[in-house]
Order: structure tokens, then C-alpha cells, then sequence
């Protein structure tokens, strides 16, 4: 999300009623991401101790506005809460991921992916079963492995919090050019461990995913995510400018200077990032 959309409220009165400018914003914001995502395929990858229950509603309201979405959770116990489920709006397939181990004798997983495609396109939303008994790393390069086999227009990677690896991330949005220099501090704190994770994500951006999302795993974050301009996690993004600045204009969007923008928005808002800002005038 590589430009700032802002909106200045004139005088805005529809059918004699006031019209509320942040209500005006989050209904254009939730309408352009609702298109821009239609027919787009998201991989979602929870960690053990993320439940796929807590997020059903997000996972029905991302199949209602069209965005296809295969999920990855290492889980062995999963036929059952599939099948109620199914009975309750979703559309769930089971894939068990077997386990194998390549040439050098490290443990690995792999699912039939051509399968999967094929129950994407069907309108299924495919539930990829990781055994647990594996390291989480192996799960973790299964999910980044079935995103790029895909072609995954965007991975979000849920888990129970996000609390250590905001002890490196002083922002929630990482440029693609940014990175190492993110790892290499990662790599010099208490948090080391999570330095692979990194490498997964730039494996992720390089090979074609616009952006990587680690987020909190409960019910509402992943639309925040989603549907949202401040998004709901820390997002890692090739950041496409261009791309943005265009959409925008086709909303009847103009490109302003920051320094114009309401002073309650600069207030929150880390000027340091490499954003454009654009604005909308109502009535």
C-alpha cells in the first residue's frame, strides 16, 4: 500500500441528511479493495496455535466479494470442524500434505498442486493439512512453496500474537528495499530466531508476491487486513507506486503534498515512509 488516500469533507449533504466523511471514506476503501481483489488468490498460513474456527467469518466474507483463498494450518485434527463448517456457508476442501525428505535427508512437505488449483477454481477454498509432528520451519517453506506454485497475489501468515517481531519493526510497513537492513538487526536482538522467517518473505517478494502480512490470528483481522487502508498487521510489500497512483486517479482522486493533509492524520502517521497522498473533494 504504497500511497495515502485522504478525503476533505466540503459540504456534503445528500436527500437533506449530513453525509460523515470517514463513513464516505471506509465505504470507498472497502468498495476499491473489494475490486482490486476479486478473482485474486490469497494463501493464509496459521501457526499451531491459530484456530481456523476464530476466522471463519473472514474466510466467508473474503469467498462473498469474490477473492480466492487457500489456507495452509498445521493441524492433523481438521476432517471434523471442516465438515460442520461446510454445513454452515463454507465451502472447505481437505489436502493432507505428505511428508518426504529431499536429497540431503531434511524433512519436507508436499500436496498435490495441481489439486489444489483445480478446487480453487471450482469455488472451493482448498485447507492444506500440515502434519504437526514436523519443525514449524518445514511448514512455513511449505507455505511459501504452495504460494509460489500458485501464483499468490498475497500471503498473510496468522499467529496468537505479533508481540516479538514488533520488538524490531518500529512500523508496520516494510518496503521490499528495506529489508535486510530489518534482518540485519533482527539478527543482532533477542529475537533472532525469527531471522529465517525474513528469508521466507524476501523468497515470497522476489518470486512475484505483491505482499507479505504477519498478523494477529482473530476473528476481523484479515478483513482489516483486506478491505482496509491501514491494514491490520505488519505488511511487507514490493510496493508498486505506479500501480496505486493509478487507481486512485480513476476515483476521481488528485495528488497532493502531504504537508495538505489534516493534521490528525499527520499526527499518526510515520512521514518517513515513501507514500503519496491523494485527495477527493465531496459535494
Amino acid at each position: 500500500m504504497g500511497s495515502s488516500g485522504a478525503m476533505k469533507r466540503r459540504s456534503s449533504r445528500h436527500s437533506g441528511c449530513d453525509v460523515d466523511a470517514d463513513d464516505l471514506i471506509q465505504a470507498i476503501s472497502f468498495a476499491h479493495y473489494a475490486e482490486r481483489f476479486r478473482d485474486k488468490l490469497f494463501v493464509i498460513g496459521l501457526t499451531r496455535n491459530t484456530s481456523i474456527r476464530d476466522l471463519l467469518l473472514d474466510f466467508k466474507v473474503l469467498a462473498a466479494y469474490g477473492i480466492r483463498v487457500v489456507l495452509l494450518a498445521p493441524d492433523s485434527d481438521l476432517d471434523q470442524p471442516i465438515e460442520l463448517s461446510n454445513t454452515h456457508g463454507t465451502r472447505f476442501r481437505l489436502f493432507q500434505a505428505e511428508k518426504l525428505e529431499d536429497p540431503e535427508g531434511k524433512a519436507r512437505l508436499q500436496v498435490d498442486l495441481l489439486e489444489v488449483q483445480r478446487s480453487s477454481f471450482a469455488g472451493e477454498t482448498p485447507v492444506i493439512s500440515a502434519p504437526t509432528q514436523v519443525e514449524f520451519s518445514v511448514t512455513e517453506r511449505l507455505c511459501v512453496d504452495v504460494s509460489l506454485g500458485l501464483g499468490a497475489h498475497k500471503v498473510l501468515l496468522a499467529s496468537q500474537t505479533t508481540d516479538q517481531i514488533e520488538k524490531v519493526f518500529s512500523r508496520n510497513r516494510i518496503t521490499l528495499s528495506e529489508l535486510d537492513d530489518f534482518a540485519n538487526r533482527m539478527r543482532e536482538s533477542e529475537v533472532a530466531h525469527f531471522t529465517p522467517r525474513l528469508d521466507q518473505v524476501r523468497r515470497l517478494l522476489e518470486g512475484g508476491v505483491h505482499d507479505v502480512t504477519f498478523l494477529i490470528g482473530t476473528q476481523g483481522r484479515i478483513c482489516e487486513e483486506v478491505f482496509t487502508p491501514d491494514g491490520g498487521g505488519i505488511l511487507f510489500s514490493q510496493v508498486d507506486q505506479a500501480r496505486m497512483a493509478s487507481t486512485f486517479g480513476a476515483l476521481g482522486f488528485e495528488e497532493i503534498d502531504r504537508g495538505e493533509l489534516p493534521a490528525e492524520w499527520k499526527e499518526g502517521y510515520d512521514m518517513s515512509r515513501p507514500t503519496r497522498a491523494f485527495v477527493k473533494y465531496v459535494g
